[in-house]
């Protein structure tokens, strides 16, 4: 955990719109966008140039790999209607971590792995710009992102060490590859030792899996699971074309609802149901836990999401990568002119800041309390 200091194509029935099948989601990737942001901080915004050194009053601590994987810009920037200098009185579930120049975070998150652009989005390649900036302008200053090794076709450009590790409150674990089907990463013993120690100190870990067609994609990622008794299985997909079964998901980007919750699992399902709070989901991997917790299960109780508390520290699973496409979060807008999608786009249907509020909530363990969303839609404990 981290120090703290101070108390602070293929045609659609619509007129030929393109979409992607589940081989054309990931035969043909595209380059996108790529955007590292650290979310809100406490005082005025900072941005510092790619590849640059931060900025004076930026956050400190973060921002010490600013200069790795060959020019990745840190930008800290203000929630619209935050004017606080320091944590909100009374917030004080966990102490926020603050630097000389006032700078405060409650959650520090770091992302590791190339991030999700298999997606159609008007039939060209998805993004996870939507997820990205959701997270730097709807937390009301109090959560903090930064990317690692996201840059298609370069090596990974970190290590995991306690140093680096304790820097942050959650993890997550995306495409841990060079690029697509080829420069699969792997972790030495001290790495799998060092990542365990963090969770089981009280680290919060979110993977995801279902990146790409090859299945050697779920060997790092396992890798890093195997102390925890979680993994992905190489094959069979979990989600396929065919369980589109009213013909309608094309008007979603060709993402399949999801709403298998286990309704005993709360807090992580809490305010999520089978109908306009559901998450899109396609292809994926199956995950095998024989200790987890469950969030939820596809047909013949294949797990798509579980966890389960590691020591101190917690672990959440989930067999997919379609809750980061920008596709998924805002709605695609040739669909939503389509009278036939009326109601069924995926900013309708599907309720995905609800969902990665709880998971990050739940991950970050007791120390969440501070974690906060402006997003009214999002209902918050």
């Amino acid at each position: 955990m981290p120090e703290r200091v101070g108390p602070c194509a293929h045609t659609s029935p619509l007129s030929g719109v393109a979409y992607y099948t589940d081989m054309q989601r990931r035969d043909y990737p595209t380059i996108c966008t790529l955007l590292l942001f650290l979310g809100a901080a406490c005082s005025q915004s900072k941005v510092a140039a790619p590849g640059g050194a931060i900025g004076s009053g930026a956050i400190t601590g973060l921002g010490g790999e600013s200069g790795q994987g060959g020019g990745i810009s840190i930008i800290t920037a203000m929630d619209a209607g935050s004017t606080f200098t320091g944590p909100p009185a009374g917030w004080d579930a966990k102490p926020w971590r603050c630097d000389d120049a006032g700078n405060c975070q409650c959650l520090t998150i770091a992302s590791l792995g190339k991030v999700a652009h298999y997606g159609n989005q008007s039939g060209g390649g998805d993004n996870t710009d939507a997820f990205q900036n959701y997270m730097n302008t709807q937390t009301k200053g109090t959560a903090t992102m930064a990317l690692f090794g996201n840059v298609v076709g370069s090596t990974r450009n970190f290590t995991l060490t306690a140093d680096f590790l304790k820097k942050y409150d959650v993890i997550i674990l995306q495409a841990l590859e060079d690029s697509e089907y080829t420069g699969f990463w792997t972790f030495t013993g001290d790495e799998v030792s060092a990542l365990s120690d963090w969770v089981n100190k009280g680290g919060g870990l979110i993977t995801m899996s279902g990146y790409g067609s090859q299945s050697q994609e779920v060997d790092p990622v396992n890798q890093l699971l195997a102390p925890f008794g979680i993994s992905y299985q190489p094959s069979p997909d979990i989600f396929v074309q065919s369980d589109c079964t009213n013909n309608m998901c094309y008007c979603a980007d060709g993402s399949i609802p999801f709403g298998g919750w286990n309704t005993s699992d709360s807090p992580l399902v809490d305010n999520l149901n089978s109908t306009d709070r559901q998450v899109g989901v396609f292809m994926g991997r199956p995950i095998t836990c024989a200790d987890c917790q469950v969030m939820g299960t596809w047909q013949t109780n294949t797990l798509v999401g579980v966890h389960k508390q590691v020591g101190a520290g917690r672990v959440f699973a989930w067999a997919d990568e379609w809750v980061t496409y920008t596709s998924q979060w805002k709605g695609d807008s040739i669909y939503q002119a389509q009278a036939q999608c009326a109601n069924y786009t995926a900013d309708k249907i599907y309720n995905i800041p609800q969902f990665w509020y709880n998971v990050f909530r739940w991950v970050a363990g007791d120390g969440s309390g501070c974690f906060q969303m402006a997003d009214t839609t999002v209902i918050q404990r």
